[in-house]
């Protein structure tokens, strides 16, 4: 069964290192941090909260991606301190130098996400907008439309459904970690009878069937993806 448990908190100070006290076995804990700052805001942060190494990372990228960084960063800081850092795979997958915790990582306009499991998982957070509807024949089928979007299963409104599909589908695709897995004819989404979005995920010979967990935020929509048990 799918245990999710979130933090979700404007203010970074209350962060502390018992958050991941007691991470159950099939849980994803994730901290969502919401601010605004500036990148010359928020480099007070990464003067304090990322290592030297972990400097290195940041030169010679825009603004947006710094801040995106750095938050990321200052989130790992609260929970698992200095020395901890976050690397990357072949295909772009974040880990943990330490390899304490499975995450993944996601933000959008403002707000910004770190998960940790004891299982390889993924997650997005999608801020309301328009574009998935106007995209989403690139990424949905009609029988998902169907039976998520015309029927009101994920929500009233159809954009807001639409960008619940995209983003549960982000969070499966970095769950598997799977290099080429179509987002319309390898992921189909539909909502068993305890209202979570399932899935079935199809690449090449194989075959998965995974959990969604989603929350629908006053101003955007947050998806977890914990692949079921092999």
């Amino acid at each position: 069964m799918l245990n999710l448990q979130e933090f979700i908190d404007t203010d970074i100070e209350r962060l502390a290192s018992t958050m991941l006290d007691n991470l159950a076995a099939n849980e994803v804990r994730v901290f969502l941090w919401h601010h605004k700052l500036s990148r010359l805001d928020i480099q007070k942060y990464a003067d304090i909260c990322v290592s030297a190494e972990g400097k290195g990372g940041l030169s010679n990228i825009c603004d947006k991606r710094f801040v995106e960084k750095v938050s990321v960063r200052v989130i790992l800081y609260k929970l698992l301190g200095k020395d901890v850092r976050i690397c990357y795979n072949e295909n772009g997958a974040p880990y943990l130098s330490n390899k304490q915790y499975y995450i993944s990582i996601s933000h959008t306009d403002g707000h910004f996400a770190l998960s940790f499991s004891h299982r390889k998982h993924g997650i997005d957070i999608e801020r309301w907008n328009s574009t998935a509807k106007r995209v989403s024949k690139m990424f949905a089928t009609e029988q998902e439309v169907a039976a998520l979007v015309d029927t009101r299963t994920i929500t009233d409104e159809d954009e807001k459904a639409f960008c619940t599909i995209w983003s549960a589908k982000e969070s499966i695709y970095k769950s598997h970690d799977l290099e080429e897995l179509s987002f319309r004819d390898g992921i189909l989404l539909k909502k068993d009878a305890f209202s979570n979005l399932i899935a079935k995920v199809s690449y090449k010979e194989a075959t998965f069937h995974d959990t969604i967990g989603y929350r629908l935020l006053p101003d955007c929509v947050l998806t977890i993806c914990l692949p079921a048990s092999v």
